[in-house]
């Protein structure tokens, strides 16, 4: 299947890119999770598992997560645990609950943070195809 987009902002500058979808192509599923208060010293945390994906290094993946797009830090996932750039504001965990070093069903990814977490985005990137394989929130 070959594809076209074509989005024209409210100010009228565009954003055009196609491609083609084949049986090659990769296919990723979002996470599903929910934001929960908790009682640490992290006002909120978020709990997604991996329902579907398909399966990638997680040594060729990394994670950036951003408050009101103003990213907050990042690290490659198979370092399983970073806190954010400035530490007051939260960390992420990343659980490969399989052990087999790749973002596979199953595994489970934690932010926490005391921020607003409706303000709280994150986006996975893999580096070694230069795509985006997840984002959300």
């Amino acid at each position: 299947m070959s594809f076209y987009n074509s989005i024209i902002s409210p100010a009228g500058d565009g954003t055009d890119w196609g491609g083609v979808i084949d049986s090659e192509s990769l296919t990723f599923v979002r996470p599903e999770g929910h934001w929960s208060d908790n009682s640490d010293q992290f006002g909120y945390s978020i709990l997604m598992e991996l329902s579907s994906c398909h399966e990638v290094m997680l040594s060729d993946l990394s994670i950036e997560v951003y408050f009101d797009g103003v990213e907050l830090g990042s690290a490659v996932m198979s370092f399983g645990y970073f806190e954010f750039d400035d530490s007051s504001m939260g960390s992420v965990t990343f659980n490969d609950n399989d052990d087999n070093g790749l973002l596979s069903l199953g595994d489970t990814l934690v932010i926490e943070t005391n921020q607003d977490h409706t303000r709280i985005s994150f986006l996975i990137w893999d580096d070694w195809a230069e795509a985006e394989v997840i984002g959300g929130l």
